[in-house]
């Protein structure tokens, strides 16, 4: 059950970053940039926790389904480091990843609270 729940996580993740693709960057707010004159190119920052080390395989299929896109990934460590991690952006108003992983109770915290975006205004 505990594998079950790591595979869904890191498949959810996917699907976020598969969803961002409709946005076609990123604001240049975060870490992430679209780069200048190229709109179908675009790094993006994403946070989560990769204890089976699968995130570097499902990442690499990510980018080569969609060139130009590249993904950061930057290993938070836990769920909730990830929480805390995100927290402590959200509260400096800056530094917060262009994707996150989050377990289904944080985000509804985050969620609650508007710091979260809501994607389907972008196509997902």
């Amino acid at each position: 059950m505990r594998n079950m729940k790591k595979a869904l996580a890191a498949v959810a993740a996917v699907a976020t970053l598969a969803s961002l693709t409709a946005c076609g960057g990123s604001d240049g707010g975060n870490d992430a940039k679209a780069n200048a004159g190229d709109a179908g190119k675009a790094d993006l920052v994403f946070w989560g926790w990769d204890t089976g080390n699968t995130m570097k395989a499902l990442i690499a299929d990510f980018e080569k389904a969609n060139p130009g896109i590249t993904v950061k990934f930057n290993n938070t460590g836990t769920a909730s480091d990830t929480q805390t991690a995100l927290s402590n952006a959200v509260a400096a108003g800056k530094g917060a990843p262009d994707v996150v992983m989050l377990e289904d109770p944080t985000v509804t915290q985050f969620a609650v609270t508007g710091d979260l975006v809501d994607l389907t205004t972008y196509g997902a």
